[in-house]
């Protein structure tokens, strides 16, 4: 499947320690081909997952979804990932951060959350 970022989530990728962000895109690159490691990928939600990279020591994650959009069936991939609708299967990055706690904190959770909502109103806007 293809993959997207919001733009404030590849703001927030680029403010992340040198090398971060090209390792975290790699891990999201493999999960959406179906090449993760094991413990590279977690559920966080019943709509979000995580894309996981531990390096030296220290966590970062990428919140994404992983969503249906419409496309014009002449530019739907012959892939899996694309059905007879012209819709196709996309993640779609939208928190990216240093995690230094146990669990996900609940206001990155919630910030996701409404980041996804946000870019489904604007999707369903556009079509109309």
């Amino acid at each position: 499947m293809k993959t997207r970022i919001l733009k404030v989530a590849n703001g927030e990728l680029d403010d992340l320690p040198n090398g971060v962000k090209g390792r975290l895109l790699s891990v999201f690159e493999d999960i959406a081909i179906g090449k993760e490691l094991p413990k590279q990928k977690a559920k966080v939600t019943s709509e979000l997952w995580e894309a996981r990279l531990n390096l030296g020591g220290e966590q970062f994650r990428l919140l994404y979804a992983v969503e249906s959009v419409s496309e014009d069936k002449s530019n739907v991939p012959k892939k899996i990932d694309a059905d007879p609708s012209g819709k196709a299967a996309i993640a779609l990055g939208v928190l990216a951060f240093h995690k230094k706690t146990r669990k996900t904190p609940k206001k990155d959770i919630k910030l996701a959350e409404r980041r996804l909502s946000a870019w489904r109103t604007a999707q369903i806007g556009q079509k109309g």
